[in-house]
């Protein structure tokens, strides 16, 4: 015996060519980003393959490289935060040579421009890979030479640096022979 039951207004019947089926719905409102944010980015930095980690200063706190400051913009509002000891606002670093020491952001949607231009670091790390790669070749052409760069010299490469400058050097005749080491 099958008993038919009435439908309150949040469930419905739904017949598909498999069968019929008895449908729920509900709008179960979530959280806000503002809210979900900074637990999201101290849960994927823990998450991190890092072989060896690091501590710097007198803070317990230990990360790949040494944190000084930590940015979480949505548009112009800063998420209030702290992610590895540190309180989030606006201020960034640039090039610890190249570029301004601090500066402040406004908007998350400055980012790429002002770490480029006031930091002299290029955030995206395919294109610091794509400007290595086409100034290596252009070096080596205008020294009638080749760019003999693998995938994985480009990858370590890119990791390593934020600003890349390439250079050609030369060296004595003396230096190019290839004998035993």
């Amino acid at each position: 015996m099958v008993a038919v039951l009435p439908l309150t207004p949040q469930a419905e019947r739904l017949t598909t060519d498999k069968g019929e089926w008895l449908l729920y719905r509900a709008h179960v409102k979530g959280e806000s980003t503002e809210a979900l944010l900074p637990n999201m980015v101290a849960t994927s930095l823990a998450k991190l393959p890092i072989p060896k980690l690091m501590r710097w200063g007198a803070s317990d706190v230990h990360f790949v490289r040494p944190v000084h400051t930590v940015t979480l913009l949505l548009g112009d509002k800063v998420i209030p935060a702290t992610i590895l000891g540190i309180q989030s606002d606006r201020v960034i670093r640039g090039h610890r040579f190249m570029g301004e020491p601090e500066f402040t952001i406004d908007n998350a949607d400055q980012y790429p421009e002002i770490l480029r231009e006031r930091g002299k670091v290029i955030a995206d790390y395919e294109e610091r890979k794509a400007k290595i790669k086409a100034d290596a070749e252009e070096a080596a052409r205008k020294i009638g030479g080749n760019a003999d760069l693998s995938e994985s010299l480009l990858e370590e490469v890119a990791s390593l640096v934020e600003w890349p400058v390439v250079l050609t050097a030369k060296f004595e005749e003396k230096f190019n022979s290839r004998g035993a080491v």
